[in-house]
């Protein structure tokens, strides 16, 4: 392992998230196998007891087997994750727990820096933005302008002030660039309508 000392908040948040959506995958594969074993287990008992004499105590259905297999692999992907997880994490409290921040992911999420904000909700999904870990509530300000919470962060200035951030003007230029599009394949639309009414070629 690098040298957690000389990495920057960005790069060890960054591999944090990384290894929380391997430790993801793996509890949504372990889930799903620990449901298949179950579904081989049944069906292992009922075959066993309908026929005992070809069928003996070390018999175990296809399924059930599989689901054992996936369950041992799985479990080594999750426990490994969140073994890197941990020195990543005392890095980050030994700094002195360095700014996060927390987008939520819907048309009108505003910025947060936590998941625990009063304004949201225990189905608020969101999503960590790593590339902003460690800046200033000012650097934060100019990336998402008025979609700073304003409980989390109490000395932001109100949205007139500040105006837009980059991420919504770059929002706004593309949902204008794409009615520009519309707009045009209509113009084209109605001009060609217009020549052939008129017989033209």
């Amino acid at each position: 392992m690098s040298d957690l000392t000389k990495q920057t908040p960005v790069e060890i948040d960054t591999e944090i998230a990384r290894l929380q959506e391997e430790e993801g995958r793996a509890l949504y594969q372990l889930e799903s196998a620990h449901n298949s074993r179950k579904h081989g287990e049944a069906t292992t008992k009922y075959v066993r007891e309908q026929s005992p004499e070809k069928y003996g105590p070390d018999w175990k259905f296809h399924t059930q087997i599989e689901a054992e297999k996936s369950i041992v692999k799985w479990t080594k992907v999750r426990d490994q994750a969140r073994a890197a997880i941990v020195p990543l994490h005392a890095e980050y409290v030994r700094r002195g727990y360095w700014s996060r921040f927390f987008l939520v992911l819907n048309g009108n999420g505003h910025c947060h820096s936590s998941t625990h904000c009063s304004t949201c909700f225990p189905t608020t999904r969101f999503g960590w933005v790593t590339a902003l870990s460690g800046s200033t509530e000012e650097e934060a300000v100019k990336e998402f302008g008025d979609k700073m919470c304003t409980i989390c962060f109490p000395s932001a200035p109100v949205s007139k002030f500040w105006g837009e951030g980059r991420v919504a003007r770059e929002e706004r230029a593309e949902k204008e660039a794409r009615q520009a599009e519309r707009q045009a394949k209509r113009n084209a639309k109605d001009a060609a309508q217009v020549i052939s009414e008129n017989g033209r070629v």
